[in-house]
């Protein structure tokens, strides 16, 4: 291996130099929440409605994005209004938006409430629909 002396430039806050080899790290399949909305203690809190609506629409949930798409076609007529509750209840705590309406609607989670991978380009698309 080459010993020379690498000169390195000053860093800001949010970067890390980071020189070697080492081995990836096997992780299992994940997904992290937010701390800023106090996802935890949120879910911790939600109502049947809630969580039905919530669990729902996390089912289909892209990783990458925070988008999903679903349908209530499937579901019982008195199910569809606990789907509406619930989902209106969520709306209204800035857990998940509903973008397109239709046969099958999308909607997205709140980027800072369940954090995607592509979390910059998420909270950029998440402010422009709350406009």
């Amino acid at each position: 291996m080459d010993k020379r002396i690498i000169q390195l430039g000053t860093l800001n806050r949010d970067e890390v130099y980071d020189i070697g080899v080492k081995k990836k790290e096997k992780k299992p399949p994940f997904t992290m929440t937010g701390d800023k909305m106090e996802a935890l203690d949120i879910v911790a809190n939600f109502s049947k409605p809630e969580a039905m609506a919530f669990i729902l629409l996390k089912a289909g949930r892209d990783w990458k994005s925070n988008y999903t798409n679903f349908s209530t076609g499937e579901l019982k007529p008195t199910d569809k209004v606990v789907f509406s509750k619930g989902y209106k209840a969520l709306a209204e705590k800035d857990v998940v938006i509903r973008v397109k309406k239709g046969i099958t609607s999308q909607y997205m989670f709140n980027p800072d409430f369940i954090v995607p991978n592509e979390y910059e380009k998420a909270v950029v698309e998440w402010n422009k629909i709350k406009i």
